[in-house]
């Protein structure tokens, strides 16, 4: 690495600390950690369950499986996979079982009332399609393991927020009622980006602020900053800056490169990545704009409200002076990452 030190658990001590306390309770627990994409859920998880294992003298591990966006026999091959690499056959009953839906929720069941902790990420993608069963087929588990008596837990972590209420907080929801615990992450705040800088040789403030207007407070694209050898060693800040954009956005072999293709693409299907692609190419959308871009979208309003209040990528600016602040909002894109990316790659 070519900054100045080893990459660290920056920030989220609240959110730290509120997970640590429930885990420690030793009481099972069913919890729902949210935010969007790259903004550090799992790294909180890892961190917590490594402090649990560190109190607890133990080195049985944990069980972290992330949901593929494919069929029900895939997901129970990626299952049994993690299993395996985590050396837990022998906590499993039916191993050999683990073939389809039923036997991964029978599983997941049996991890649990062993009394280990089973994250699930991903788990938006169980709202529909293939692996839309899987709700239902844990509620008999987490019902049974509610009611009894033993520690452990499962967790569950999503990036889209409107589709994790309609799977945890619909009524009509095979969970609906059942989480115990839940968090959502937002961006770091100036204090923890200020200290990131500080420890990977962006103590300048024009370096400082250009890896904000690139980043804003999404943790992962400050990692791919801090590991990326060599930067350090450039003097001046404008070929500081050329060589930063180079390598993490503009080369073929850029890490960066097809971040904003993945978001739009994979984390914000169907009507959102339409909307967004709308605003972004005329950079201000009022709602009748929208809708007229949009016509076969009868109503536009719930997946504005997750672009702006949950995953923060677009803004809407209210007139100060117009009678109807709803009627003259405007809706522009506002996500520091997403701006930066589309406008350095649209100049290549």
């Amino acid at each position: 690495m070519g900054m100045n030190a080893h990459w660290n658990f920056y920030g989220r001590q609240n959110e730290l600390g509120s997970l640590l306390e429930k885990l420690r309770q030793r009481r099972w627990l069913f919890a729902s950690i949210r935010g969007r994409r790259r903004i550090g859920k799992t790294a909180l998880v890892q961190r917590a369950l490594k402090l649990l294992a560190e109190d607890r003298a133990t080195t049985r591990p944990p069980l972290l499986v992330q949901l593929p966006d494919s069929n029900p026999a895939d997901f129970a091959s990626v299952f049994r996979n993690a299993v395996r690499e985590a050396g837990l056959e022998s906590s499993l009953d039916n191993e050999g079982e683990i073939h389809d839906l039923p036997g991964v929720a029978a599983a997941i069941g049996s991890l649990c009332a062993s009394g280990m902790i089973v994250v699930l990420d991903e788990f938006q993608i169980c709202l529909d399609g293939p692996l839309s069963a899987l709700p239902s087929l844990l509620q008999a588990q987490v019902d049974r393991l509610q009611d009894g008596d033993t520690e452990g837990g499962l967790i569950v972590l999503g990036s889209v927020q409107a589709e994790m209420e309609s799977l945890l907080e619909d009524r009509k929801a095979p969970l609906f009622g059942r989480i115990t615990f839940q968090i959502t992450l937002d961006p770091w705040d100036l204090r923890t980006v200020f200290e990131v800088c500080d420890n990977h040789g962006a103590q300048d403030p024009a370096r400082c602020l250009t890896l904000w207007t690139l980043f804003g407070g999404i943790p992962k694209y400050w990692r791919h900053f801090a590991e990326t050898d060599g930067l350090d060693s450039i003097p001046e800040w404008p070929d500081w800056a050329a060589e930063l954009c180079s390598r993490l956005f503009l080369r073929s072999d850029a890490i960066l490169r097809d971040e904003g293709e993945v978001l739009m693409g994979r984390e914000l299907r169907h009507n959102y990545l339409a909307i967004l692609r709308t605003i972004a190419e005329r950079r201000v959308c009022t709602y009748a704009e929208l809708s007229e871009a949009l016509p076969e979208q009868t109503n536009l309003e719930p997946y504005l409200n997750t672009l702006t209040r949950d995953l923060r990528l677009i803004d809407k600016e209210q007139p100060v002076f117009a009678r109807s602040a709803s009627r003259g909002a405007r809706y522009i894109l506002s996500d520091p990452f997403l701006l930066a990316w589309k406008d350095m790659l649209s100049n290549v």
